[in-house]
Formats: C-alpha cells, sequence, structure tokens
C-alpha cells in the first residue's frame, strides 16, 4: 500500500522544482562556490567528500554498522560497518567523529568487538585479523585454514580470550567445533598458536556467550540444543535441547542466562548453572536480534525487528516497547540508558522510554537508498528508501520534502517532464501513478493476478514518447511449488497505453532469473534475467549478445538513446562475482568494449543522458568510462572519502542530471551525494587531424561495433564535413502503396523471373512493412503467394538488421551527436519516412531526445 503525505506548500515547490524551465546546477553552499581549496559543507554543516557538491539527507545518527560496543568510561561508542569502516561518536550527544578505516581489503561484514573496545576480530582471507579500532592497525592474524568457515566468534570478559565456532567440511560429513584462542594479558599482538578446540559438537554454532567470569562458556549449536563448557578443563558441564536462534545474553551477575527461541518464539530464562528453565518471556511473535542484561541484571532488552522490548527480569513482567529502536543495543554504563542501533543511532531513557537524542528522520531517509531519479528539467530528485518513504528534493535548497509513505519495493522511479511520478505497488502488483502537483493517485495498472500466487512488479519502463508502459511480472514461488525446470522459466511481460489505460501487450519472456529482467527505453527490446539475448518485441525474435556471459544474475542496463547495453560479467554460475562490465551494441548484439571492474557483490550501472558516459558502482570505488573505449576518466575511491561506507558499495543506486554533468548516488545510510563529473567529459576521446568521409562512411557499416563507434566519433567531430556526407547519403524510407500492391500482386505473375524479382524487392523492405505482409499472407487463397510470403517474412524477422541498415542507424547517432539545427533538419528528413522502417522510428527517437534535453 501507498500513502500520501498532505503537504501544504507543494504546488509552489512544484512548480520552482518540477515544471520549472531550464536546469539548475546543485551547489552545496554558493558563498563556497568559487572557492575550490574551501572544503564543502552540506546544509547541515557537515563536511562533504571531495568531488561531492551536495548531500540530500544526513549523517547524523546515521550508521550502517552491524556491530556496537560501549567504551568501559562510557563516553565512546565505536560503530563497525561492513568490518572495515568504525566510527566514532561521543555517546553523550551522538555527534560522530572521524572514520578509521582498518587496513587490508574488504571484509564480507562480520565482526565482533572485545567489551574493552580496544580489539575488533575480523573475517579476512587469510584468517581472523584482530585489529585495533583506534588506528586500524592489525594486531594479529588467527590462522583459520581457507577450508575452515567460521560462523561466530566471542570475547571473553577479561579480553583475553577469544571463542570462535567453525566447522570444517574439508571431509565427506562436516566437522563442527567450538575453538579458543588465548593472548597474554591483552595483548594480541603477541598471541601464537593455533588454539584449543573443545569436543566436535554435532553441528554448527549459532552463538556464544561467556559468563561474567569468563569461567564458563556457553553455545546455541545450530538451533537444536544449548550447551555449557567449562573453559580451563574444556569438559562439557550440561546440554539440554533447546531450538534457540542467535539470541543469547548472560546476566552480570552470572545467574541467569537467557536465549530466543527458533524461529521467532518466546525468550527463555535458564539457570546459567545447571540449564535448568526458569521462565518464558512472550511479548509476540518477532525475529530477535540482539539480546543484553541491565548492569544490574534487572532489566533484559530484546532487540527485535519490530522494536525493542524492554523486560522487569525479577517480576517476569514486559515494561515497554520502544516501537523505533533498532534490534542491536548495548547498556550505558550506569543501567539508566540504552543504546540502539538500527539504520539511526539512538539513546533511550530505560524508565521512561523517551528518546535522548535529537530526531533527525525529517531530514532524510533512514535506510539504504534504494531508488532515485531527476525531474527532467533537472531541479528536483526523487528518491526512495528501504524506509518506505518517497522524498522529493529540491536541489536548489537541498530541502526534502516527505510525500509517500509505504511504498516499498527495489524497482526504478519514473518522472515525467509534466510532474507525473510512476511508482510500483509491491503489495498491488501494480504501478501508481502520481499527479505531483498535488500528490494525488491518478491511474493505476495491475499486473494480472490470480488466485494461487501473487504477481509483483519486478521492473518497468515508460517509452521514450511517454505513450506506452512496460512491466514485467514475477511470481515467486510459482516455479518451486509447480517443480518447474528452472532453466526454461518465463516471465510475464505487460505493456500499456498509458492514456487510456488498455493493456496492448502481454507475452511471456524467456528468463531464468526473474528478479533481474530489463526494458530499453523505446520499448523494443527486452533481456530476460539470465538469458544472454535481447528479445524485439515489434518482430518476436530473438538477437543473440555475441560473447556475453552464459548466465546474467543481475539487471542489464539500456542506455537512454537505446544504442548500448551495459550488463556485468560473473566469474561463473557457483561463484557468483563481478569479474567486469561489457557493454553490447544494442543494434547488432555485439560487443563494443569491457570494462575491468571485480568485486564481490552486485553492482550498479548507469549511462549519461547521451550515452557517452558508463558509471559503474564498485566495491571500493565509483568509475566513470567513456562507453565507446572502456576508458577510465573518473575514480572516486569509497575508503576515507565515504561517511559510513560499508566495504561492500560504493552506492546502492544511481543516476544521471539531465544535462549529464552531475551524478546522484544513493547510499546505504539514507543518504545522497550529487557528483561533479565535468572532469570525465573533459577527458572524452577527441579524434585529431583530417575526417575522411568516404572511410568514415565504409566504417559504419563494419560489423565490429568499436569500428563503427570510432567513425562515429571522428564524423561527430567536424559536423561540417559529417552533415555534407550524412545529407548525400541518407535518405527517408518511402514506400508507396501502389508500388507494394503491385509487387504484391507480382508475387502470383505467371511469368516466373516476375515472380522471382518481386520476391527480391519484398524482402528489401520486408522489415519496414511486415504488417502488411503478414495481412496479405493471411488474406491470400494463393499458395504460391503464401509460400514466397512466409519467405519473405522470415527476412524480416532476422536477428540482426543488414550491415546497410545498421549503417544508416549508426549515422543517425551522428546526427545526434551533433545536435545542430542543420542535424535537426535532416532528422525531421528521416523521421518523415515509412512510420514501420527503423530509420523513421530512429530518426524520431533522436529528435524527441534533443528536445528533451
Amino acid at each position: 500500500m501507498i500513502v500520501t503525505k498532505h503537504l501544504s506548500d507543494m504546488t509552489l515547490l512544484v512548480t520552482l522544482a518540477v515544471l520549472g524551465i531550464g536546469a539548475a546546477a546543485p551547489a552545496a553552499d554558493p558563498a563556497q562556490a568559487d572557492d575550490k581549496d574551501m572544503p564543502r559543507v552540506d546544509r547541515h554543516g557537515d563536511s562533504l567528500p571531495p568531488g561531492a557538491v551536495m548531500r540530500l539527507g544526513t549523517t547524523r545518527f546515521r550508521t550502517t554498522a552491524t556491530e556496537f560496543v560501549l567504551t568501559p568510561d562510557g563516553r565512546t561508542l565505536y560503530t563497525a560497518a561492513g568490518g572495515r569502516t568504525i566510527g566514532t561518536w561521543d555517546a553523550k550527544s551522538g555527534r560522530q567523529g572521524p572514520d578509521v578505516h582498518l587496513k587490508g581489503g574488504p571484509a564480507d561484514g562480520r565482526c565482533w568487538f572485545a567489551p574493552d573496545a580496544k580489539v575488533l576480530a575480523v573475517p579476512d582471507d587469510d584468517g581472523i585479523g584482530l585489529y585495533d579500532p583506534t588506528t586500524g592497525d592489525c594486531k594479529s592474524v588467527l590462522p583459520i585454514n581457507d577450508k575452515t568457515r567460521m560462523t561466530v566468534a566471542a570475547f571473553s570478559p577479561d579480553h583475553e580470550t577469544l571463542a570462535t565456532g567453525e566447522y570444517d567440511y574439508r571431509r565427506g560429513e562436516h566437522k563442527a567445533f567450538i575453538r579458543l584462542w588465548s593472548c597474554d594479558q591483552g595483548d594480541w599482538s603477541a598471541m601464537k598458536g593455533k588454539g584449543r578446540e573443545l569436543p566436535e559438537i554435532s553441528s554448527h554454532v549459532s552463538a556464544l556467550a561467556f559468563s561474567p567470569d569468563g569461567k564458563r562458556l556457553y553455545a546455541v549449536i545450530d538451533n537444536l540444543s544449548l550447551g555449557c563448557w567449562d573453559i580451563a578443563t574444556a569438559k562439557e558441564l550440561w546440554q539440554i535441547k533447546h531450538q534457540a536462534n542467535s539470541g543469547i545474553a548472560v546476566a552480570p551477575d552470572g545467574k541467569t542466562l537467557c536465549t530466543d527461541t527458533y524461529p521467532v518464539g518466546p525468550l527463555c530464562l535458564w539457570d546459567a548453572e545447571n540449564g535448568r528453565k526458569l521462565a518464558t518471556l512472550d511479548s509476540r511473535h518477532c525475529w530477535t536480534l540482539r539480546l543484553a542484561f541491565s548492569p544490574d541484571s534487572q532489566t533484559l532488552a530484546q532487540g527485535t525487528d519490530e522494536g525493542v522490548f524492554l523486560w522487569d527480569v525479577g517480576k517476569r513482567k514486559l515494561l515497554r516497547h520502544l516501537e523505533e529502536a533498532g534490534g542491536r543495543l548495548a547498556f550505558a554504563v550506569d543501567g539508566k540508558s540504552l543504546f540502539t542501533r538500527g539504520p539511526l543511532l539512538e539513546r533511550w531513557d530505560v524508565k521512561t522510554g523517551k528518546p535522548l537524542y535529537a530526531d533527525t528522520r525529517a531530514d532524510g531517509h533512514v535506510g539504504r537508498v534504494q531508488a532515485l531519479t531527476f525531474a527532467p528539467d533537472g531541479r528536483a530528485v526523487v528518491s526512495r528508501a528501504a524506509d518506505g518513504r518517497v522524498f522529493l528534493w529540491n536541489l536548489a535548497t537541498g530541502k526534502p520534502r516527505q510525500v509517500l509513505d509505504n511504498a516499498l519495493s527495489d524497482t526504478p522511479l519514473i518522472l515525467t517532464a509534466d510532474g507525473r511520478l510512476f511508482l510500483p505497488d509491491e503489495d498491488a502488483g501494480a504501478i501508481a501513478v502520481f499527479d505531483t502537483e498535488k500528490w494525488k493517485e491518478i491511474k493505476r495498472f495491475r499486473l494480472p493476478q490470480t488466485t494461487d500466487y501473487k504477481t509483483e512488479v519486478t521492473t518497468f519502463q515508460l517509452s521514450t514518447d511517454g505513450r506506452k508502459l512496460l512491466a514485467f511480472g514475477c511470481t515467486p514461488l510459482q516455479p518451486l511449488m509447480k517443480g518447474e525446470d528452472l532453466n526454461r522459466l518465463t516471465q510475464p511481460l505487460h505493456g500499456w497505453n498509458v492514456e487510456t489505460g488498455k493493456e496492448v501487450l502481454a507475452v511471456a519472456i524467456h528468463s531464468n532469473y526473474r528478479r533481474s529482467s530489463s526494458i530499453s527505453p523505446d520499448g523494443c527490446f527486452v533481456v530476460g534475467g539470465g538469458v544472454p539475448e535481447l528479445y524485439n518485441l515489434r518482430s518476436r525474435t530473438c538477437r543473440p549478445l555475441v560473447d556475453a556471459p552464459a548466465h546474467l544474475w543481475s539487471h542489464a542496463v539500456f542506455s537512454s538513446d537505446g544504442r548500448f547495453l551495459a550488463l556485468p560479467e560473473w566469474d561463473d554460475e557457483r561463484n557468483p562475482q563481478w569479474k567486469g562490465v561489457l557493454v553490447h551494441e544494442v543494434h547488432t548484439g555485439r560487443r563494443v568494449t569491457r570494462i575491468e571492474a571485480p568485486q564481490r557483490q552486485d553492482g550498479a550501472l548507469a549511462f549519461s543522458p547521451d550515452g557517452r558516459l558508463l558509471a559503474v558502482v564498485r566495491q571500493d570505488a565509483l568509475e566513470v568510462c567513456e562507453t565507446a573505449t572502456g576508458k577510465r576518466l573518473l575514480h572516486l575511491p569509497a575508503r576515507g572519502r565515504l561517511t559510513n561506507w560499508t566495504g561492500q558499495h560504493f552506492a546502492e543506486c544511481l543516476n544521471f542530471a539531465p544535462d549529464g554533468r552531475t551524478l546522484a548516488t544513493g547510499h546505504t545510510d539514507g543518504t545522497i551525494l550529487v557528483w561533479d563529473v565535468t572532469p570525465a567529459l573533459a577527458k572524452l576521446s577527441v579524434p585529431k587531424g583530417p575526417v575522411d568521409a568516404g572511410a568514415c562512411w565504409t566504417a559504419l557499416a563494419a560489423p565490429e561495433p568499436p569500428t563503427a563507434w570510432e567513425a562515429i566519433e571522428r564524423l561527430a567531430s567536424d559536423p561540417a564535413v559529417a552533415l555534407r556526407l550524412l545529407r548525400k547519403r541518407l535518405h527517408p524510407v518511402k514506400i508507396e502503396k501502389q508500388w507494394l500492391q503491385v509487387c504484391l500482386a507480382d508475387l502470383d505473375s505467371d511469368v516466373y523471373e516476375t515472380r522471382e524479382a518481386a520476391t527480391r524487392e519484398l524482402k528489401q523492405v520486408a522489415e519496414t512493412v511486415a504488417e502488411e505482409l503478414q495481412t496479405a499472407k493471411e488474406k491470400t487463397n494463393s499458395e504460391e503467394v503464401r509460400r514466397r510470403l512466409a519467405i519473405v517474412l522470415e527476412v524480416s524477422r532476422a536477428a540482426v538488421p543488414p550491415a546497410d541498415v545498421v549503417r544508416d542507424l549508426r549515422a543517425v547517432a551522428v546526427l545526434e551527436r551533433i545536435g545542430s539545427d542543420d542535424a535537426k533538419e535532416l532528422l525531421k528528413t528521416l523521421a518523415a519516412g515509412t512510420p514501420g522502417a527503423q530509420l523513421t522510428r530512429e530518426a524520431k527517437g533522436a529528435l524527441q531526445r534533443l528536445a528533451a534535453r
């Protein structure tokens, strides 16, 4: 469900931000704009990273940390994001200090602080790295074999022992065990040896906790049992059957142990001495993320996916529910307040339940930014995040206005020039259209639903002319329920006339991985998830992507002009990691270039409006490359540049401004950064020397796209030469109805040579008049005519157009790149050709894009 927020001044905002004339380049502070040496700050006074000109939202109290710890003096909080970025926070005010970045490469995100906050354990490629959070230096590495997987870890209260839960899969049967690592008086740099193993256990460890005196270790074993060991003797003291998940905590007085129940059951209180069950605490069915006792052992905090529950341990009574609190938590030293971490770092008064830090939710998103888009005039940005909120940002001021609630989806946003916002409603399997002047829903396009399965919107696209809306649907459980072959799945694609709401298309597309299908901006081509081919919706033919990976595990991205397709290159099916990015030409399906971009997880891609730039979100950097050559033009490293960097992605999503001079990136901490990419534009390749028009014309028909695009760049660099050539060579496709009727009649001639000649001529225009040929085939009574028309129609369904057609389509790219009045006049001449011709459609699309810019 999507909920609209009432905004009394929205009419004025949209008038300025969406319906205004001309584009305004964003700036963080006008007073700083002319001083390049002065660090930029956002509107809250916090510094911007080098290269960024604006931050939408705020970093204040935002965190992407997976773990945090309070120093023993209660003054400082340390947070760890992605196991690589350490945040330092003043506990009293919540003000964040400088980040510390651990030395070494990216980690997998897991980490564990020692109670004294002086050591952080992080799984590295070589084992478990033990780092100093204040300097980022590695103290030691625990030599855990690469065939052994560590599942969980915990430090002892005296900071001198680390317990690790591991399982070894080198042999046929998995071996699970707990290992104890020790150091001398907290000096982990002097640690030696391979640790001491406790007796082998039945399955892997889900959670570990030491007793307050450090003499006992408690463990949750794979949702099966709860066990207790004596540290000195490695003897198991007791083990009971209990389906816990990963929540476990020991009271500071050492008497009580608390666990959760798998998967969303009640809390259980146990006698820590013998494992006897003491009580059950049942608030509601929700997933427990963290458990913690207050310093006096009288209060228990249960962090869940639905907030924090505070319990009176002695009375077994629920004290209060902090609904907006994050699920990771820690008590203050005096026990009077509670620190919680979700997307926000917060502090709560335990007695009253009131927040003690300032509320900054109105300043921007709280949680991962999932999608963003610029207004067509470049004056506003619309964004949606994991908090379910949609914001409209005025780029002149950097201020947000929340306009929608509960808009949950990972699909894109589309904002049109007339102020309509297309936004998916995941729950309803529909796309809602909002009038952004009143923020009122005006229309809804629904995917067909069945009584058995829910169909969700996975991606959608509004055609360049704004007349047609296309959307892929997905019924996630259907193939598993039916036992279908996962390599031969199909995905429904539906299309509607935007004005009338009438469905105009319904087709099933081969899609092995239904969450990664893509649609071209002109609505002509689609790429099914996991399938390396372009499906032509007009001719219903498949165009193979030459030299593409056998499996496409994430979205392929079309350029706004529909000429390029960028797709991630994965290592292999069993180990899906990015190796690079492949750029293909849509007209031919052949590769243009390859960009090296290795990373552990999925990234994000975006083309500039003119298609000349491709922005690549890597794990540790944002790069802007030249599309035609793959040349890296701009490199923005993540480490030391981004606050709250998780070590997994530079950004979650990104989009170019309409003028192509700025780029917006959406981040895990809920912020959006706007970057100046003009340095990349200044480095674009500029051909040197005189232009050989004849050689370029020949090269435009080359089967190898790099050769053709080099010729496109060369012609565009000399508009005078290019226009003289193209005026002479390019002509609109004109097919007279009378001529077509004569050719069709000649197919039934008594003279064989006449029938052959008519067949040859119709093959040359088959794609353009495919609909007329199909109609004639269905109406004729002549078997000879029906046979010949079938042959001609096969030509119209060719996967790749003939070389002369491809050359003409590439020549239109030259005219669009030039973009002058003379170039537009020639494009208008070409756009006046027969409507069904590819050249006519290409010229019309170029004119629409030039007008939009």
